[in-house]
């Protein structure tokens, strides 16, 4: 598990988070909604490890640390996915190779890897495609498949299905939660997930800088956008 407590962070004048706290269990799914400018990308980056809170703990190994004590161990330990993915020039194959060759997965296990890959995500039509060449929907499961290729311990996703129709994001969703091993945590951020049946461990709605959990008995209730969370 990795605690963080008393998160802060203001841009100006402006509070963006105010001693909001957030517990990131292994195997669980949390869904954080919020209008959007409301920080949501901003909590997702200093959970990951890339933007600094102006005041934040964080407990791991159940050891608590400030947040910049931790930051390099929030680096390696999760992965962090934008709604508009970075893909390298060359082929689907291309990048997915790259991400088992940067972390040191080599020989059998590099290729039991990237075949369950190719299954999990259905790449196998498009391994020999340039990888900036494809579709949105496309770009952002090839991102999805080559962050699972690395085994990280927690997957955040920032907007991971904006740029996609309802077929593809319902196509999206539905791999995240089938192709993940059991023990990794996925943090999703979005501001719209109308028409999605997402089944969520925990689900929380940033407003006015503040992070407030929607119980399951409010979920059927929660009017976010025609949100349908099930438990």
């Amino acid at each position: 598990m990795i605690r963080f407590v008393e998160i802060h962070k203001r841009f100006g004048r402006r509070e963006i988070l105010a001693d909001v706290g957030l517990e990131i269990v292994p195997g669980e799914f949390t869904l954080i909604t919020g209008a959007n400018g409301s920080g949501k990308t901003t909590l997702l980056r200093i959970l990951a490890g890339l933007d600094r809170p102006d005041r934040a703990g964080v407990m791991l190994v159940g050891q608590m640390r400030s947040w910049r004590e931790s930051r390099k161990a929030l680096r390696r330990r999760t992965v962090y996915l934008h709604q508009r993915p970075y893909l390298f020039s060359g082929s689907v194959r291309d990048n997915l190779r790259y991400a088992l060759s940067v972390n040191g997965v080599r020989g059998r296990e590099a290729r039991r890897r990237l075949d369950a890959a190719i299954d999990s995500f259905f790449l196998d039509t498009l391994l020999a495609r340039d990888a900036r060449s494809l579709s949105g929907g496309e770009q952002q499961r090839l991102a999805l498949a080559r962050a699972c290729l690395t085994e990280p311990e927690v997957l955040l996703l920032d907007e991971p299905t904006a740029n996609m129709d309802a077929a593809s994001r319902a196509q999206f969703m539905s791999m995240l939660v089938h192709s993940g091993n059991r023990n990794q945590a996925v943090v999703l951020v979005s501001h719209d997930i109308a028409g999605l049946d997402l089944r969520c461990d925990h689900h929380f709605d940033l407003h006015d800088a503040k992070l407030r959990e929607i119980l399951p008995e409010q979920r059927d209730r929660h009017a976010y956008g025609g949100l349908k969370v099930v438990k």
